[in-house]
């Protein structure tokens, strides 16, 4: 027998989180911006929620993992005074 697999992403969250991100992405199509992830967790118990990559080329795009891609150290930089502006 095969082992149990248990998911913990939320069909609702992970349609709103690819939703989210195709809107934010398609307007900064023409400044070249054309992949984006979407990581969401609950804090309480650390369930991932929402899993979403998202690249602009539809023949690779199933082989991008933009969650987990490596990024320059600037891009993180940039993420920690977004999140204390909220």
């Amino acid at each position: 027998m095969g082992a149990t697999v248990i998911s913990t992403l939320d069909s609702p969250t992970q349609r709103f989180a690819l939703d989210r991100l195709v809107h934010h992405l398609l307007p900064l199509r023409m400044q070249n911006v054309k992949d984006g992830a979407v990581l969401v967790i609950e804090n309480q118990t650390g369930n991932v929620l929402a899993y979403v990559s998202y690249s602009g080329e539809p023949l690779s795009s199933r082989f991008v993992d933009g969650v987990q891609a490596k990024r320059q150290a600037g891009f993180y930089l940039k993420t920690f005074p977004l999140w204390a502006c909220l």
